[in-house]
């Protein structure tokens, strides 16, 4: 099949699923980015934790894979409705709309198609989940890509390797690869950081409100007898 025949296929599979053609970022409300945009950041972490691998190194690779810009906050932020084919990238707007666009883009003979937080590719991993909804459950698919990258640091006994071998086996691409996510890794690390300094302030904060007002309670107790 030649390349227009195959596009135009992929536009009338779009258009029978009732969507749009290929088009780049959509823009993000903020209402979206509320409710979405911290499920790649948690998960991440989380299996970051269960893994026992470098804090902060899954989440950089999240926003390597999927991340978007968060004009508010002014940093960026990975995004679960993700799907890429080739050199077209699609940030839809939530799981039923990534679902759709991927069953459009098999519907048109297209295998190569990276989903989700982790932008697993579904040709080369074609086990890595039970259903297509789960691989756009933010949990699912974070676990998986953990457990990859956790076997390539196995196999070649580094950390940066794994990173790079996550991308790809091309030199060619791996090392900008590698260095991007090394640069992420510092920034979601920083972020890390002031998370749980926020999270430090504000449990001292509880903690010593509670303690004032059971002073208080214990003051209007001793001043009734």
């Amino acid at each position: 099949m030649s390349n227009r025949t195959l596009f135009a296929a992929i536009l009338a599979a779009f258009a029978s699923a009732g969507l749009a053609g290929p088009a780049m970022a959509a823009p993000a409300t903020q209402q979206a980015i509320e409710k979405y945009g911290e499920l790649c950041h948690q998960a991440a972490r989380a299996t970051e934790r269960r893994l026992r691998m470098p804090s902060g190194l899954l989440g950089a690779i999240a926003l390597a894979e999927s991340g978007r810009w968060n004009e508010a906050a002014r940093e960026s932020f990975a995004w679960p409705w993700t799907v890429t084919s080739g050199k077209d990238s699609w940030y839809l707007r939530d799981r039923a709309e990534a679902l759709a666009r991927v069953k459009a883009l098999q519907a048109a003979g297209v295998s190569n198609i990276d989903v989700g937080c982790m932008q697993v590719n579904l040709h080369y991993h074609p086990d890595a989940f039970p259903s297509l909804e789960a691989a756009f459950d933010p949990a699912v698919n974070a676990a998986y890509a953990g457990q990859f990258l956790r076997g390539l640091r196995d196999k070649h006994r580094s950390w940066h390797m794994a990173i790079q071998r996550y991308h790809s086996s091309d030199p060619d691409r791996y090392i900008a690869y590698r260095r991007k996510v090394v640069n992420l890794w510092n920034d979601v690390r920083q972020r890390i950081g002031r998370q749980q300094r926020a999270a430090a302030i504000e449990a001292y904060r509880e903690r010593r409100a509670e303690a004032q007002r059971l002073q208080a309670h214990y003051e209007r107790v001793s001043a009734g007898r």
